[in-house]
């Protein structure tokens, strides 16, 4: 945890010089202007947009407040939005098994992002089902959406049929599997958190 008087990291000091440099442009302010309107030094805020300086807890505080974000936002590295986006052609096919190619997935979360959700899409190909009958457990909860198709979803004791539009909480620990007993193919969504994976 950071301590007043404590210096950030140096590695995100270029970050917070742009986004300072880029709020009193955007603004069209000088750096007279920006230090009123601060209450830091003009040659301060010069260093900072220089990337010269190593301000102070206290003085990126002042800064967030002034840029009207948090201090966690102010530290944050910039994302490239391009890296934000996985295109359709950039998806992998997963299988659940080498055996078996009648199930399989695509992550839709794309990788540079460091989601703290996992998005995939779930394929079933008509009188199959995932994993060749084994069952999956998860240390965390799983949604499930239903794009098109029925589907069974069998826990060790039980089953639940679930139809386009059907959404599916599977509680973790809780052994499930899915099995596509139509003639149509299946495709779902499912949703889980990604710090098991």
């Amino acid at each position: 945890m950071a301590v007043r008087g404590e210096r950030p990291n140096m590695m995100n000091l270029t970050n917070i010089s742009n986004k300072v440099l880029t709020y009193r442009q955007l603004n069209q302010l000088t750096i007279a202007q920006m230090s009123e309107r601060t209450g830091l030094s003009t040659a301060l805020i010069s260093q900072i947009e220089r990337n010269l300086a190593n301000p102070t807890l206290s003085v990126l505080e002042t800064l967030a407040k002034t840029l009207g974000m948090s201090l966690s936002e102010l530290l944050a590295e910039d994302v490239d939005e391009e890296s934000l986006v996985l295109r359709v052609s950039e998806r992998k096919k997963n299988y659940y098994t080498e055996l078996d190619k009648k199930s399989f997935f695509h992550i839709l979360t794309p990788e540079p992002m460091k989601s703290n959700i996992r998005l995939a899409l779930v394929h079933v190909e008509p009188f199959s089902e995932t994993l060749n009958g084994d069952f999956f457990s998860h240390k965390i909860d799983e949604i499930v959406f239903i794009l098109s198709g029925t589907i069974t979803t069998i826990y060790e004791y039980s089953q639940i049929e679930l139809y386009p539009g059907d959404t599916l909480r599977i509680p973790a620990n809780k052994k499930h599997r899915y099995t596509n007993q139509s003639a149509e193919p299946v495709e779902m969504i499912t949703i889980k958190s990604n710090r098991n994976f």
